[in-house]
């Protein structure tokens, strides 16, 4: 294996922490999100390849919040979308269009003729 390389792949994942300094609330999704649809991927990924090893560098912040997600805790993102969509105040409607969409419109919009109608 005159040709083979030596490669170390350490994966740093990190959050800051979304959590409001007075009222103790969640206020964002990103730690969620990610953890429902990249940390498990990058296991399986490993699975598939089990000749290769890498490094999970999880910092102390995400960990604490992915504890708490595992508890049950809860954020204002995921609260509005468990919510029946006739019970709504105005305000709540308005906070879903305002900040439902905050993604990649080329990646995770455009390509979904619904989505893009919601919008």
């Amino acid at each position: 294996m005159a040709d083979s390389v030596l490669l170390a792949l350490v994966w740093h994942m990190h959050q800051p922490s979304y959590r409001d300094a007075l009222t103790g609330r969640v206020l964002l999704p990103w730690t969620r999100l990610h953890a429902t649809k990249d940390y498990g991927d990058m296991v399986s990924v490993l699975r598939r390849h089990p000749r290769v090893h890498a490094t999970f560098n999880l910092t102390p912040v995400l960990l604490d919040q992915l504890e708490a997600i595992a508890s049950g805790e809860s954020d204002t993102f995921l609260d509005l979308a468990r919510t029946r969509a006739e019970e709504l105040t105005p305000e709540e409607q308005r906070f879903l269009s305002r900040h439902f969409f905050s993604v990649n419109p080329a990646r995770m919009l455009e390509p979904y003729p619904r989505y893009r109608e919601l919008r």
